[in-house]
């Protein structure tokens, strides 16, 4: 029985997205609190087919559990599992010890920078990874990215660190929680988002992209910064919301690096730019991009042919004024930006077929500030001409704020759900995470799913399904 259906919208000459809330959904998950401070949970669910019955499990921490549910909203033999911490930052999921089988990494978090963060790694049926958890002294706030940066047929995790006064570390660990050597580097200040691996110069060996709010660093195989990197920040501006690998444009070789900036102000409506950096090292003509508007910190950009017309576009969310939409060339689309002027957009846009027309659609979180009740949020929907997709937004328990939707094919019949964390601030606080299948969607048009371009949080778009070189020994591969 279905819990909740959204009345179809009936118009000439387009078709129509029909989003149901599955039965068994929402689910009230722990509410992440610290030292009397709420920490909710931040960028999504993850999906994975964890227990290998050609069904993708919906993935979900928050507070100081990590849940695996299956389509019907039963959790899964093994889990929940407590962390030792705060699960603020999405769960990574991926192959890291090798065995073709695949494991969920969850960072839980202290409150402050001094507090030390607990990096756990599960295996499917909820059983510790042996050499695991991790104690790290200090601070780590987002997820980890997984990719294979030693060739051993495992994904080794990748952690960005804080500390204060303003640094901190990258450091990687091979799937046996052993750090992995050279991989120890000192940050010159705070990291902004998670790193972006992958093959960026067409050499057949990756490359691992990470930022701190003033410097981007590009480094190969062996830890060396290259392609013309370290890379300052603009003068009076600082590196923002994150990082994204794909292949954008056709007049250079390689991927892009797209990535933003902002003034270095805590003036909150100060200006941002879009930057699109080729490999070999060069602004791609027509960017930087100013964007007239701030960025929501979490907000990593990104891409997709949203169209259908063969031209790579750019989605980054501009909180209270909506998703601007900027093409390979540096210009604009004629609607962007896209949504509801005033209401907050402060998570990365997910673009997808919703309605099988064979182009995109933007779904991303909107979000009404209200001091006297913070539970207005919705999941949104808009056609790239600026039109809202019928049936859309999606009213769900609670806020979206700095929570994108994640979408795949959980049960292999075509069609898309999408899977969305929610927060309510009350005393005492909750937190749920929803399912809804969206009938007449198309999941074999090319799109961007989930925040960190999928389950791997690695940055590179299409690289999962594109490349077995790049991605040796991931097992069965999660969106």
């Amino acid at each position: 029985m279905l819990l909740a259906t959204v009345a179809l919208g009936i118009g000439a000459g387009r078709a129509h997205a029909q989003p149901t809330r599955l039965a068994g959904w929402p689910q009230e998950l722990a509410a992440g609190v610290s030292g009397g401070y709420l920490l909710s949970p931040m960028e999504g669910v993850a999906f994975a087919d964890l227990d290998g019955d050609g069904k993708k499990e919906l993935i979900a921490s928050s507070g100081d559990r990590i849940w695996v549910y299956g389509p019907d909203g039963n959790a899964k033999a093994g889990w929940p599992q407590t962390v030792q911490g705060t699960a603020q930052a999405p769960p990574a999921v991926g192959d890291i010890d090798g065995d073709g089988k695949l494991e969920v990494v969850q960072i839980a978090r202290g409150l402050r920078y001094s507090d030390p963060t607990f990096v756990h790694a599960f295996e499917a049926d909820g059983t510790p990874v042996k050499g695991w958890p991790l104690r790290i002294p200090n601070l780590v706030f987002r997820t980890a990215s997984l990719a294979d940066l030693d060739g051993d047929g495992g994904l080794d995790v990748v952690l960005q660190i804080g500390h204060w006064p303003p640094g901190g570390m990258l450091e990687v660990y091979s799937g046996d929680g052993k750090p992995l050597s050279p991989w120890r580097f000192k940050l010159d200040a705070l990291p902004i988002a998670p790193a972006a691996i992958a093959d960026i110069d067409g050499d057949g060996a990756l490359e691992l992209a990470h930022a701190t709010s003033a410097t981007l660093t590009i480094r190969d195989q062996q830890g060396q910064p290259v392609l013309g990197t370290p890379l300052p920040a603009p003068d009076k501006q600082v590196f923002t919301g994150g990082l994204l690998l794909a292949d954008i444009s056709s007049s250079d070789a390689g991927l892009e690096l797209i990535y933003l900036t902002k003034e270095d102000t805590q003036n909150p409506l100060g200006k941002a730019w879009l930057h699109v950096r080729t490999a070999a090292g060069a602004e791609l003509s027509g960017f930087p991009v100013l964007l007239g508007a701030d960025i929501a910190d979490v907000g990593v950009p990104s891409a997709g042919d949203i169209a259908g017309d063969g031209v790579m576009v750019i989605a980054v969310p501009l909180r209270d004024k909506g998703v601007a939409l900027i093409d390979a060339t540096g210009k604009a689309l004629a609607a962007s930006p896209i949504g509801v002027s005033g209401e907050e957009v402060n998570a990365s846009v997910a673009l997808a077929d919703l309605d099988g027309d064979g182009d995109l659609e933007l779904v991303f979180d909107r979000n009404r500030w209200d001091p006297n009740n913070n539970n207005a949020g919705w999941l949104d929907a808009f056609h790239h001409d600026g039109t809202a997709v019928a049936n859309f937004p999606l009213i769900v328990a609670g806020s979206t704020f700095f929570n994108g939707p994640t979408l795949a094919d959980i049960d292999g019949d075509g069609t898309l759900e999408i899977g969305v964390l929610t927060s309510v601030n009350a005393n005492p606080p909750r937190a749920f995470v929803e399912l809804w299948t969206v009938a007449g969607s198309k999941a074999s048009t090319p799109g961007f799913f989930a925040y960190g371009s999928g389950a791997r949080r690695a940055g590179c778009l299409g690289c999962a399904a594109a490349s077995t070189k790049t991605y040796a020994g991931d097992g069965p591969l999660p969106d």
